[in-house]
């Protein structure tokens, strides 16, 4: 697993995007793909090792607004990928 090396106050890269679950509703999402969260942080979230290997178009991403991994389908995306900034310290977790 892969994470940016950030000083304070960088950014990092936050999506929002409105995709179709499965049992047919339409979830947004805003997150951070897992690849671009800060080393600290990760550490602090997450147990090391891989995630899960997924389905083609399905991603592993951690969602701010539920400080929690998610997995974000991007084979049934329903608008554009938004993209902006937000500071490393907006980051929270609830772990």
């Amino acid at each position: 697993m892969y994470s940016a090396t950030l000083r304070p106050g960088e950014k990092v890269i936050l999506f929002e995007g409105t995709y179709l679950k499965r049992d047919g509703s339409s979830r947004t999402m805003r997150f951070v793909k897992i690849d671009e969260l800060p080393a600290d942080f990760l550490n602090k979230i997450s147990k090391g090792g891989k995630g899960p290997k997924l389905a083609e178009g399905l991603e592993n991403v951690w969602d701010v607004d539920k400080n929690d991994f998610r997995v974000f389908n991007h084979n049934t995306l329903q608008t554009k990928l938004t993209v902006t900034e937000i500071k490393e310290e907006t980051l929270s977790t609830n772990r």
